[in-house]
């Protein structure tokens, strides 16, 4: 297997294993209320009836919905954790401070510690396989430097035309009456 795959496989195995550490650490717990009135420590159960929108005026019923960027699947938590690799991760995490119990309204910086999953995996499984995998590329540019036809081909040349070098001519001074003034 070419190195690249190795740095592959590992970010692979990685965003497993912190989705798995994210599941059980989220897992259930980004779910709302779709309208404002169940707030902590209200829940699922105070998350029933009708309420108006305030910018159109209508009678929306109340339904208890889960973030589009979740931990509750191994699928969601890689696909969450493929957003916060690409750096956008601000949402995620301010929703995962956010986070109570299952089927609890979440409260503002409720816990604030869940911010530290996100930097570990910032540090860890993006920052740390992307060294990788600009070492592995590097490496191997340094490895087959020299060793292709063209390459070998190029070097023979240049050591030809060191020898074979044509001597290098002074150039004379002029001697028109313009030159000799200046």
């Amino acid at each position: 297997m070419i190195p690249v795959s190795y740095v592959f496989l590992f970010s692979v195995f990685t965003s497993v294993v912190f989705g798995l550490v994210g599941m059980g650490l989220f897992g259930g717990k980004f779910y709302s209320c779709s309208a404002p009135g169940a707030a902590y420590p209200g829940g699922k159960l105070e998350c029933v009836g009708f309420s108006v929108q305030d910018e159109t005026g209508m009678l929306m019923p109340r339904s208890w919905v889960n973030d589009y960027h979740n931990f509750d699947t191994i699928w969601d938590a890689c696909t969450t954790l493929l957003q916060v690799a690409t750096l956008k991760y601000v949402g995620v995490m301010y929703r995962a401070m956010d986070v109570t119990a299952v089927d609890q309204s979440p409260r503002e910086d409720a816990t604030e510690a869940s911010s530290l999953f996100f930097v570990a995996f910032i540090v860890c499984g993006r920052l740390f396989v992307y060294n990788l995998f600009v070492a592995f590329i590097v490496d191997g540019f340094y490895a087959s430097r020299g060793s292709s036809q063209s390459s070998i081909a190029f070097g023979r040349l240049m050591r030809q035309l060191k020898i074979h070098k044509p001597p290098r001519e002074d150039y004379k001074m002029w001697t028109n009456r313009l030159s000799k003034w200046l």
